[in-house]
């Protein structure tokens, strides 16, 4: 009996191991991010041929009419642009270019929607005049000092909002170059922000030193700080304006 139970013992603690070996194994492969926003994992890779990385993309996502269509992208991100951009004939390098932005767009702005949403629910307490709950009072206290605003709802309402996507892909297409520019491959730095004197990061220099363009470790996190420039400085309040 206790030779059976040995036995059980043993199979148990193998089961176990061989367990833990496969979390860690495909935990590995996938290779995924986590998106400090909501805790999420991505799906990621790092990009080094155009071409292959098109017909990857493509191949998940079908073509870009049907993305359309369907208003919907797959939650795949690349991390970089390739070294290649410049050399893909035209329309692949285009429509690349599509393919490599949308998912960090349509992330971004849904991590922002899911901010306004509670927001949202603030606000329709204050016009009940409900007394708030503590974690709401932090809560709008915390997206003020993100916001670079007050704690008031109808001012963090015009701020805490979507970027439009074809606003993103087009400032990103422009300031870019289609991601051909220097800034945009070694960097990500795609939509052009420059390296503010009190900022914190990486950043590049241009050819004659005069201008500090700000660097990112992926293109997700250049579209969320291009984000939240147009919907915290001043230069955009005519946009936030409009947009409201």
């Amino acid at each position: 009996m206790s030779t059976i139970i040995n036995k059980l013992v043993v199979c148990i603690v193998l089961l176990c191991y061989l367990s833990f070996f496969c979390i860690f194994l495909f935990q590995g492969d996938n290779s995924g991010t986590s998106a400090s926003d909501d805790e999420q994992t991505f799906y990621s890779f790092r990009m080094k041929s155009g071409n292959e990385g098109y017909d990857y993309l493509r191949l998940y996502n079908g073509d870009l009419d049907r993305v359309t269509r369907r208003n919907g992208v797959q939650p795949i991100f690349a991390l970089n642009l390739p070294d290649d951009m410049a050399s893909l004939e035209i329309t692949t390098r285009k429509e690349l270019f599509f393919y490599l932005l949308l998912p960090s767009i349509v992330k971004a702005n849904d991590v922002i929607l899911q901010k306004r949403s509670v927001l949202e629910t603030i606000r329709e307490s204050e016009k009940r005049f409900a007394r708030l709950t503590w974690n709401q009072e932090a809560f709008l206290q915390l997206l003020a000092k993100e916001y670079s605003g007050i704690a008031d709802t109808e001012h963090l309402l015009e701020r805490v909002d979507r970027v439009p996507v074809s606003l993103a892909i087009a400032q990103g297409a422009v300031e870019s170059g289609w991601g051909t520019s220097r800034f945009s491959r070694e960097g990500n730095g795609l939509y052009g922000l420059h390296f503010s004197s009190a900022g914190k990061g990486r950043y590049l220099l241009s050819r004659h030193g005069n201008v500090k363009v700000a660097a990112y470790d992926t293109i997700y996190e250049a579209t969320v700080a291009y984000m939240h420039n147009l919907n915290t400085t001043r230069v955009y309040k005519n946009f936030r304006s409009v947009r409201k």
